[in-house]
């Protein structure tokens, strides 16, 4: 999908190891990818040429996130606050697998925690609804 909202929340162990909260990707080169590595929070987005088009990281552990993309507007949000906005990426289509607590890297631990709720909106939601979904 060109546009799109991911929402998660999740109850998780922080550790020292990078655990992957989820993926989705076309079998070969990740997509997008939330990821927990060690006090940091990292959201990469690739398009299709595997080129990354959004990335973002920040030393937190928020149980609640989200990520709203269409063409040039890209943002996270976690812990009512907002990432800066991307203005110039183009989401990867095609998407095949949506992996909950893996990616497509066997050598990454799986998710120490679960799952409470994933939400998908087939549109990008308004930054205030993201960071609304945050609290």
């Amino acid at each position: 999908d060109t546009q799109g909202t991911i929402v998660l929340d999740a109850d998780y162990s922080q550790t020292s190891n990078t655990m992957t909260l989820y993926s989705a990707d076309l079998g070969t080169g990740i997509r997008h990818r939330l990821r927990q590595e060690g006090a940091s929070i990292r959201y990469t987005m690739r398009n299709t040429g595997g080129s990354t088009v959004f990335n973002f990281s920040q030393t937190a552990t928020p149980k609640k996130t989200v990520f709203g993309y269409a063409t040039d507007n890209l943002r996270f949000a976690y812990d009512n606050s907002l990432s800066p906005l991307d203005t110039s990426g183009t989401p990867p289509t095609g998407i095949l697998y949506f992996r909950i607590g893996r990616d497509n890297n066997n050598s990454n631990p799986l998710l120490a925690g679960h799952i409470k709720r994933l939400t998908y909106y087939n549109t990008r939601l308004s930054d205030t609804t993201l960071e609304a979904l945050t609290l």
